[in-house]
């Protein structure tokens, strides 16, 4: 998916314990196109740039 042009992105960090729980479970992100990958491939040294339809995968 593009972005818009009212589109914003959120810059977060996720770190320690929180990063590896995510990237554990990062195999049930199947719906969210290249999600999965940005988050096992994420180190936690910066920001991860995320959009509003990668935060609605679990919905």
């Amino acid at each position: 998916m593009k972005p818009g042009s009212k589109d914003k992105k959120i810059k977060i960090s996720i770190s320690g314990k929180e990063l590896s729980e995510l990237q554990r479970h990062t195999w049930l992100m199947v719906e969210a196109f290249g999600l999965d990958r940005r988050i096992e491939n994420y180190q936690g040294k910066r920001p991860i740039g995320l959009y509003r339809w990668d935060l609605d995968w679990g919905v």
